[in-house]
């Protein structure tokens, strides 16, 4: 029963051979072309559509802003730099998200290091015609060393939402 496993060795080394070696795909991405978009920022980590077809972008060291549909930078609407001890590696302002219900929900949340280098969730009211936030609208829902991912620190958004709804 052993001899029948291993005549079946040098057919697979030659497989994985062949997936090591690199393959050429077959298909060429040399159509493929890349097209400067609006200004430049520092350290970009994510962007959600906001109103009027403009976005909110925010940036590792701690700033969000608005930005129109060209790229250009229409405001720095809030700045969190003074709660994150770190922007190294993995730290920083790391997530942002809208209220599902926004603009009749005016909250925005923000996931970020503090200055613990705990993943700190929190909210802030953000009004569509606001050309910033209110820094002292600042409400924590999060705070834990645990190392949350993107999706983790979604679902704890989605929760905070959930007891606001719920008033709980």
């Amino acid at each position: 029963m052993n001899n029948n496993r291993l005549k079946y060795l040098p057919l697979l080394f030659i497989s994985f051979s062949f997936i090591l070696l690199g393959c050429v795909p077959s298909y060429s991405q040399s159509n493929v072309k890349l097209t400067p978009w609006g200004e430049s920022y520092d350290q970009p980590i994510a962007m959600v559509p906001w109103i009027n077809d403009d976005f909110i972008l925010i940036e590792k060291d701690g700033k969000v802003k608005t930005i129109d549909q060209a790229g250009k930078q229409l405001a720095v609407v809030l700045d969190v730099k003074d709660h994150i001890a770190d922007t190294g590696g993995e730290r920083g302002l790391l997530g942002v998200a809208l209220h599902p219900s926004y603009p009749d929900s005016p909250y925005i949340y923000l996931n970020h290091t503090d200055k613990s280098n705990n993943t700190a969730i929190v909210r802030y009211v953000f009004h569509p015609k606001s050309s910033t936030i209110d820094p002292s609208t600042r409400g924590a829902l999060y705070s834990d060393r645990t190392d949350t991912c993107i999706l983790g620190w979604v679902m704890v958004v989605l929760v905070a939402i959930r007891r606001t709804a719920l008033k709980i």
